[in-house]
């Protein structure tokens, strides 16, 4: 296989040894029960660093070899990065211990279930842990803000990829998007008169600023935008409520001429009823 050769000519390595590094890394895979292989090397050096320390991968990679590799780890996760050497080697994998079933495909690589209690409750325990390394104060706030001093510094210590620790078969954005849904839950959403009106005032004094608007407000930024999205209406264009009339009905066969360019009476489907209208 060219791509297999290439690592072998780059790393000067022989067929035989990078076979060798793959049975290896299937010895390991079996003996700590690694559930996600890709996600396991793409955090090799963030989520999973300290425990490949511990259970010393890199001379476990080297065991046989003759020409000793400077990072095997490395070169596993480049051969396994190749869709045709993944196959082979989960094949081997489920040939070898059939009762193990991985949790992704060389297509899928998370889980797409929904959140147990147990990963709940380690989500939130490393949330907890980070907090108190980076002395965060509101996590909640701290996931919602969107300003480029957060997001630079939630980029520098490599927030959402230490959540993921304890966490197998949960990607990246499965994270992120689980904790902006926490941090947005906050009691009392309901809308009244009061607070409608509060909300138009703070949008004068601030713009679109939902995060500090919600925390003013004791709301979500996400439900502030979409209160502001319902009540700000620009003039001309007040919602409607009820059944079109004909002469809604008339203006917008004419608007649908205009935009498509079709003619008069040209038949086309109307909802999933399949009724015919003519425009």
């Amino acid at each position: 296989m060219e791509f297999v050769d290439a690592m072998c000519e780059k790393y000067q390595l022989s067929s035989d040894e990078v076979d060798r590094i793959l049975v290896n890394f299937l010895n390991y895979v079996m003996e700590f029960k690694v559930d996600d292989i890709r996600d396991f090397l793409t955090f090799r050096k963030s989520t999973y660093k300290a425990r490949i320390k511990e259970s010393c991968l890199k001379n476990r990679l080297r065991d046989g070899i003759d020409n000793k590799v400077k990072n095997p780890v490395k070169l596993l996760s480049r051969l396994l990065s190749d869709d045709y050497v993944y196959r082979k080697f989960m094949k081997s994998l489920r040939k070898t211990q059939p009762e193990i079933k991985p949790t992704v495909s060389a297509n899928t690589r998370c889980r797409a279930s929904n959140w147990t209690s147990d990963e709940l409750q380690q989500l939130q325990t490393n949330i907890e842990k980070i907090c108190q390394t980076h002395e965060i104060n509101d996590w909640k706030r701290f996931v919602l803000d969107s300003s480029k001093q957060t997001m630079a510094f939630k980029k520098r210590i490599n927030f959402y990829s230490q959540l993921t620790e304890e966490l197998p078969g949960r990607s990246y954005q499965q994270i992120s998007g689980r904790c902006h849904y926490e941090a947005n839950k906050i009691p009392n959403q309901k809308w009244t008169l009061e607070s409608t009106k509060e909300l138009e005032s703070l949008i004068d004094q601030h713009g679109h600023n939902w995060v500090l608007i919600g925390k003013k407000l004791n709301k979500s930024p996400i439900s502030c935008q979409s209160k502001f999205c319902r009540i700000i209406v620009k003039p001309g264009f007040e919602r409607n409520v009820g059944k079109w009339d004909r002469s809604e009905c008339k203006r917008l066969r004419k608007a649908i001429r205009k935009i498509m360019n079709v003619p008069r009476k040209t038949m086309i489907y109307k909802s999933k009823k399949l009724k015919l209208i003519g425009i």
